[in-house]
């Protein structure tokens, strides 16, 4: 798509002031798998407190602004980060440092993201449900 590679595991594993390899990159990644998860709690709570359902437009909806929060962190990760710029290059805001295409591509991934968070809790918290908005037929 004609844009840097985008990886949260190198920033996120440099981090710990280790230079960037293979480690500082699984590192990274688990971390980045963690906070994911986290989130998908957090997503998981607000669906049940606030919109008292888990389907994928509710996801989707509640990606918005977990959007806005990560990405204006990754704009203040050169502020906290002991190796940015150098030898790991910043993001941006929005990941505005790759091109365009990669700011729509963090858009649109963070959407997929809650849309597939609230289409699964969808299907826990109702077992008859799909996740797309149709019921499943009992035989």
């Amino acid at each position: 798509m004609g844009t840097l590679p985008a990886g949260v595991g190198l920033p996120l594993g440099t981090m710990t002031g280790m230079m960037p390899s293979g480690t500082t990159f699984a590192i990274g990644l688990v971390v980045h798998l963690m906070r994911g998860a986290a989130l998908a709690v957090a997503y998981a709570w607000l669906f049940e407190r606030v919109a008292h359902r888990g389907r994928w437009t509710p996801g989707a909806l509640v990606a918005i602004p977990h959007i806005v929060l990560a990405e204006l962190m990754m704009g203040a990760i050169p502020m906290m980060h002991p190796l940015m710029p150098n030898p790991v290059a910043p993001r941006g805001v929005f990941m505005s440092g790759l091109s365009p295409m990669g700011v729509g591509a963090v858009l649109m991934l963070h959407v997929i993201f809650g849309a597939i968070v609230g289409g699964v809790y969808g299907d826990v918290r109702n077992p008859g449900h799909i996740g797309l908005g149709t019921r499943a037929s009992h035989a």
